[in-house]
């Protein structure tokens, strides 16, 4: 089955037609504001969203495209302009306690990668892509840097860590310099132990 608009095509399953409206009016509602986010007019390519039905065969897609085993906790992945996610019957087989809101959450999370990834140009990840993705589309995690370190957020990573941070840019940077952090992995490798020290000291006087 396929839905298909300006914007998205939607291909889903008999699995997903209880929620797939949803769904629909979810992202419509949201896709403007992501791309007002990057300063971009439109996208130049319909995005493209899969649902799967079947986790053996999301795992197949999986190590096709990352050349190596399914690590076990991937339920969605955005690349160029198209989002893989697994339907919520097999999600919850991943993640059990996850909910519908989660869901709808995950490919909110997964468009904002789309429209950052049409904004620089390239779908190079770094913790502050995932922080950009969490806080805009699936802002459920702990708001904390307790225990962070900077070997930490660039090679692994976790979501907490990068909500958190990201949070702490949005909230005391201005838009111009959070677009160039997303624009340019470089500058943003060469700052991030200094945009880690700022935000600790700031988390440290909320503290007090």
């Amino acid at each position: 089955m396929v839905y298909e608009n300006d914007i998205f095509k939607i291909f889903y399953n008999e699995c997903d037609k209880e929620y797939i409206s949803q769904v629909i009016n979810e992202l419509n509602s949201v896709i403007h504001s992501y791309l007002d986010f990057f300063s971009i007019d439109k996208l130049e390519d319909i995005v493209v969203i899969k649902f799967y039905d079947s986790l053996d065969d999301f795992k197949i897609y999986y190590e096709e495209r990352k050349k190596r085993s399914y690590d076990g906790k991937t339920v969605g992945r955005a690349e160029g302009n198209k989002i893989h996610m697994l339907s919520f019957k097999e999600r919850i087989k991943v993640r059990p306690n996850d909910t519908l809101v989660e869901f709808i959450m995950g490919i909110k999370h997964e468009l904002v990668h789309i429209c950052h990834i049409a904004y620089k140009g390239n779908s190079h990840g770094t913790w502050f892509a995932e922080g950009l993705a969490t806080n805009l589309g699936s802002p459920r995690y702990e708001e904390t840097l307790d225990g962070c370190t900077l070997e930490e957020l660039l090679h692994k990573s976790k979501y907490k860590y990068c909500y958190t941070l990201a949070k702490y840019m949005l909230e005391n940077y201005t838009h111009e310099q959070i677009l160039e952090y997303a624009y340019d992995d470089n500058k943003l490798l060469k700052d991030t132990d200094k945009i880690l020290e700022e935000a600790k000291e700031y988390y440290r006087h909320l503290k007090l």
